[in-house]
C-alpha cells in the first residue's frame, strides 16, 4: 500500500533568535539582561519577559545546564516563575511527578535539557511558546514533539540560528 501524507504546520509560527541577530531587547540596563553578554540569551529572556504569564507559558529546551539555570534564575528574580529541569534536578520533585503524571505544568516556564526529550508529553494548552537551543534536526524535532496540541491550537516555535562562528565549527567536524 501507498500512503501519500503531508505535513501541516500551518498551526506553528516560527520565530528565530541567535547571536548574530538583531532584536528588539529591554532596556540594556533592565535587570534581567545586566550583565549578559550573549545576544540569543538576551532575546529570549526578552521575549519571555514581554509575554510570560499564566496563560501564555513557556517550554525552554537549553543545550547547556549553565544556560538553563541562569534563564531560571533571571526570570525567578523579575517574578516570572521559572523551573528548570536536567538529567540530575528533578526538583522540586512535585513538578516532576505532575510532568509525568499529569502532563502539566504549573510554572510560567518550564526549562530543561534533553532530559524531557523523549518520553514525556506536555498537553498543556497554556503553552503557546516552546523555545530550543539544539541545531540538531533530530534533538529539534524531539523537543518541539513533547508539546501535544489540540488540532487548531497555535504554538509559536522559536529557534535558534546558530552563529556563523558555531556553523564553522559545525564544518570542521
Amino acid at each position: 500500500l501507498y500512503y501519500k501524507m503531508e505535513a501541516d504546520y500551518s498551526d506553528y509560527r516560527l520565530h528565530f533568535f541567535g547571536d548574530d541577530l538583531d532584536y528588539p531587547e529591554l532596556p540594556p540596563k533592565h535587570p534581567l539582561l545586566s550583565g549578559i553578554k550573549k545576544k540569543s540569551i538576551r532575546a529570549l529572556l526578552s521575549h519571555v519577559y514581554r509575554t510570560a504569564k499564566a496563560d501564555n507559558k513557556w517550554l525552554v529546551f537549553v543545550d547547556n545546564k549553565n544556560y538553563g539555570q541562569m534563564i531560571r534564575d533571571r526570570l525567578n528574580a523579575v517574578k516570572i516563575q521559572a523551573i528548570y529541569f536536567d538529567a540530575e534536578t528533578k526538583k522540586p520533585k512535585k513538578v516532576w511527578d505532575n510532568l509525568i503524571t499529569n502532563q502539566y505544568f504549573d510554572c510560567d516556564v518550564l526549562i530543561a535539557t534533553p532530559v524531557i526529550e523523549n518520553g514525556i508529553n506536555i498537553w498543556d494548552n497554556q503553552v503557546k511558546n516552546v523555545a530550543i537551543f539544539s541545531i540538531d534536526r533530530t534533538t529539534f524535532i524531539q523537543e518541539l514533539g513533547r508539546k501535544r496540541k489540540a488540532p487548531d491550537e497555535i504554538v509559536n516555535v522559536w529557534a535558534l540560528v546558530p552563529s556563523e562562528k558555531n556553523l564553522a565549527g559545525l564544518e570542521k567536524k
